[in-house]
């Protein structure tokens, strides 16, 4: 499962995506120069230190659209929603539904 995701997010009616980055500490992601100023590093790096994830800094501090490309043509994920209008065209996500039948098999048959 991957450390990393991309939230869809809805928030006072406007939609953003979000980078997400839920590695343990220690993780290659959240390791980094303690000179905040430094650019590049590698792994081999002697002085780098456990922070947050620099993926998600940096698509805070630039801006998603700026920050993230995707590597593959094509739809990543699709949500399910419900559409209407109402001064505009209104959308709700359909959450996944499952039936829950709470009966015996054997009820009604003794």
């Amino acid at each position: 499962m991957s450390v990393h995701q991309i939230n869809l997010v809805a928030q006072s009616g406007e939609f953003s995506l979000e980078f997400v980055c839920t590695a343990a500490k220690g993780a290659p992601c959240r390791m980094r120069p303690a000179d905040p100023d430094r650019e590049t590093w590698d792994a081999d790096d002697p002085d780098l230190i456990d922070a947050d994830c620099w993926a998600v800094g940096w698509c805070n501090d630039g801006g998603f659209e700026d920050s993230v490309r995707a590597d593959e043509d094509g739809i990543y994920s699709s949500v399910p929603v419900s559409a209407w209008y109402e001064e505009g065209v209104m959308v709700r996500r359909e959450l996944p539904s499952t039936p829950l039948d709470l009966s015996s098999p054997n009820e009604g048959n003794d």
